[in-house]
């Protein structure tokens, strides 16, 4: 994939976040990115890279403390090939992904903008090393947004029932039934 993103806190070291194969889904996913830091109050610097190339800081500006070397953008390393195990496609297929994540959060955030903001029907499926452990569509996410009672229905979760915590009559089990010879005395 071709763009690259990385992000930094202004004291820690800059870390390899997403890739893109198209411009624009890259920096559709910066400003997401930067949205939700700001409704969260957190300020970090992303840098978008074309290839091993730095394009543009996103966010720096906003940093007053002193800023940490950045490992990518300073060239002191390259950026590797491949980044991370969850690829999110509009097909079946992780090999045509569209983009590259570290963490699943990230993936799953990309995919709900791209929902939020086309009236088209379009698949996206994530996956994790090759395997597909979810698929997301505008029908979908709709459902989901309006509380569909069928979409909640199919969800399962568990819940446990609470233990026992009652008093235990001392002795082994069978001696905590009387003997009918025990009331006739």
């Amino acid at each position: 994939m071709k763009y690259k993103i990385t992000k930094q806190f202004a004291r820690d070291t800059e870390k390899i976040l997403a890739e893109f194969n198209e411009y624009q889904d890259a920096i559709f996913f910066i400003e997401r990115k930067l949205l939700s830091d700001q409704e969260k109050h957190l300020n970090l610097i992303y840098r978008l890279f074309d290839d091993q190339k730095l394009l543009k800081d996103f966010n720096k500006e906003k940093i007053t403390s002193t800023i940490s070397p950045a490992q990518y953008a300073e060239g002191d390393n390259f950026l590797p090939n491949s980044i991370g195990p969850y690829k999110v496609s509009k097909d079946n297929q992780a090999i045509h992904a569209l983009a590259g994540f570290v963490d699943l959060n990230d993936a799953e955030l990309f995919v709900e903008d791209k929902l939020t903001t086309t009236k088209e029907e379009i698949n996206y499926s994530i996956f994790n090393n090759g395997v597909l452990i979810s698929t997301s569509n505008q029908r979908v996410k709709t459902q989901s947004v309006s509380g569909d009672t069928t979409t909640q229905a199919q969800v399962s979760s568990f819940r446990p029932t609470p233990l026992n915590v009652s008093p235990r009559p001392p002795g082994v089990p069978h001696g905590w039934v009387k003997d009918e010879k025990e009331d006739k005395k």
